[in-house]
C-alpha cells in the first residue's frame, strides 16, 4: 500500500478514536453535571455557566476535529497518484521539440555509455530506479555515473517524488 493511503488510513482510524474519546469525555461531563444537579437542584456553577452547555461545546470541537480528520485521510485514500507513463510521456513531449538531443562523447567508458544509451533508448525521459533496474547496476554506481554525465551537461534530473526523472539535455 502506498504511503499516502497508509496515512489516510490512519487518519481516518485517528478520528474514529478522537469521535470515541469525546463521547466519553460528554459522558463523564454529563455525570458530574447530574451530580451537580441533585446536590444543588441546577446545573448552574455560581458563576452561571451550565454544565451541560459546557459538555456540548466540548463535545462538537471532537466532532470537528475528527471530521476534518477524516476528510483529510479519504482524500488521501482516494486520491489518484499521476501514473508513471504520464508524466514521462509530460517530459517527453518538451524532448520532441525541433532541438537535437546531445550526443554522448567517444571518450565515455563502457558503463557511463551504456547508461546514457538507456536513457537515449527511452525517448530521452526515464525515472532513475527504472534506469538502475534496465542497467543491473546498483543504485551507487548509477547515481554517480548520472553526476558525470550531468556535469558533462548531457543529462539532467528534476526531482519526481521520491525519486528522480533523468532527462537527456538538447544542445
Amino acid at each position: 500500500m502506498e504511503h499516502s493511503k497508509q496515512f489516510g488510513v490512519l487518519m481516518i482510524s485517528l478520528s474514529v478514536i478522537i469521535v470515541a474519546f469525546g463521547l466519553w469525555v460528554k459522558d463523564y461531563n454529563d455525570k458530574i453535571a447530574q451530580v451537580q444537579t441533585n446536590q444543588t437542584g441546577s446545573c448552574y456553577l455560581p458563576d452561571g455557566t451550565c454544565l451541560h452547555a459546557t459538555s456540548d461545546i466540548i463535545f462538537y470541537s471532537f466532532i470537528g476535529l475528527a471530521i476534518v480528520l477524516a476528510a483529510i485521510g479519504l482524500y488521501l485514500l482516494v486520491k489518484k497518484k499521476e501514473p508513471k507513463k504520464a508524466v514521462i510521456k509530460r517530459i517527453q513531449n518538451v524532448n520532441n521539440s525541433d532541438e537535437k538531443i546531445a550526443e554522448a562523447p567517444k571518450t565515455l567508458r563502457p558503463e557511463t555509455k551504456s547508461i546514457f544509451d538507456i536513457v537515449v533508448g527511452s525517448n530521452g525521459a526515464i525515472l532513475q530506479g527504472e534506469l538502475v533496474a534496465k542497467s543491473g547496476m546498483d543504485k551507487v554506481k548509477v547515481s554517480r555515473i548520472l553526476d558525470k554525465l550531468e556535469m558533462l551537461g548531457l543529462i539532467e534530473r528534476r526531482r519526481h517524488g521520491m525519486s528522480n526523472l533523468v532527462v537527456l539535455k538538447k544542445k
